[in-house]
């Protein structure tokens, strides 16, 4: 009976602590990212933010480049960057580098025309290509 009880002791010992050390997807709570192709999410995110209030706060600041426009696909990125996708993996899923680039390549020239660098956070070269062997989260394509 003693080895039994050491057995199951010991098995919830270690879920206990895989489920303490390895995050869980939880549900998209930050308003700007709430309308993605996904709904689910895991922190700490891709900028290292703890919690979803915290990246909030941080994704908040790009909302006029979403508002006019610059890129399509700028939210899709940020949201990507803040809120990434959540996998079976129990890792967030970076942006593939195509839709970075696309984001830059459509708000980049706006944000330096009114004296703003592309932030170090985004910088396009952080994000893997689809074909690296690497995952990655690619702009759904339109069927």
């Amino acid at each position: 009976m003693k080895i039994l009880g050491f057995f199951l002791w010991t098995s919830w010992f270690c879920i206990s602590v895989s489920l303490a050390l390895h995050p869980k997807c939880e549900p998209i709570r930050i308003p700007f990212c709430t309308e993605l192709p996904y709904n689910k999410t895991i922190m700490p995110n891709l900028v290292n933010h703890q919690i979803q209030e915290d990246a909030g706060l941080e994704v908040h600041i790009y909302f006029p480049l979403v508002k006019v426009n610059c890129s399509p696909d700028m939210k899709l990125f940020l949201c990507s960057v803040y809120t990434p996708k959540c996998n079976n993996l129990g890792v967030p899923l970076p942006p593939c580098k195509d839709l970075c680039l696309s984001a830059k390549n459509g708000c980049g020239p706006l944000m330096q025309r009114f004296g703003f660098a592309w932030p170090d956070v985004l910088n396009c070269d952080k994000f893997p290509n689809p074909g690296d062997g690497v995952l990655c989260y690619a702009k759904p394509t339109s069927v």
